[in-house]
């Protein structure tokens, strides 16, 4: 589950994802380049860029004195996870994707994926996703004592999930939690399922 959250984690940073969506309208486009293009100095662009490559979301190609950078392929990586994410990637910001034009429908979609990403960047929900997956229906409780964690901790996570789409709750005495169905939209619901493929893939 390691790898979730440090995907994930890349994943949610805007600069990280302006860098992509340049690389995706653009393959081939040198570090400077894309450093301009999303307004960051090429040192601070080069870090970000060295964490895209380190999990395989980009390709850095020597070219001569340059460094071509362009979007990573799923036969890239053997990590089922970061395939699918390579995949979302690819449907998101690659030609099929249709990348907003204007800034303003790009902050939007950038909004978006930050919401996205942002809901499996901690161990700990994973752990409460990975024990919903395994159950029909759980307390708070029940969720606390599985995942080692208080009740009011437990509880913020869930909140969380909740307001992410990805859990759904009944009741008040206790409230009792179950994993979402009909996760919508698409993007939501193709994340959800990667996530605990891998976490299932994890536990055979």
């Amino acid at each position: 589950m390691d790898l979730i959250v440090t995907a994930c984690r890349t994943l949610a940073n805007r600069p990280r994802l302006r860098l992509l969506r340049a690389i995706y309208a653009e393959p081939g486009r040198t570090v400077n380049a894309a450093a301009e293009a999303v307004k960051l100095t090429p040192n601070l662009a080069s870090r970000h860029l060295t964490l895209l490559d380190n999990l395989h979301f980009i390709q850095a190609v020597p070219s001569g004195r340059e460094v071509q950078l362009r979007p990573a392929l799923a036969s890239h990586t053997s990590q089922v996870f970061l395939r699918a994410m390579l995949k979302l990637l690819q449907d998101t910001l690659g030609p099929a994707g249709a990348p907003p034009e204007t800034a303003c429908d790009w902050r939007t979609r950038e909004d978006e994926l930050m919401h996205l990403f942002t809901t499996y960047t901690h161990l700990r929900r994973l752990l409460l996703l990975r024990k919903l997956a395994g159950a029909n229906a759980c307390t708070t409780a029940e969720l606390s004592a599985a995942v080692g964690m208080s009740d009011l901790a437990t509880a913020r996570h869930l909140d969380k999930l909740l307001r992410r789409g990805v859990v759904s709750v009944t009741g008040t005495a206790p409230p009792t939690w179950r994993l979402a169905q009909g996760v919508r939209p698409a993007l939501r619901r193709r994340l959800l399922t990667a996530v605990l493929h891998a976490i299932n893939a994890e536990k055979a």
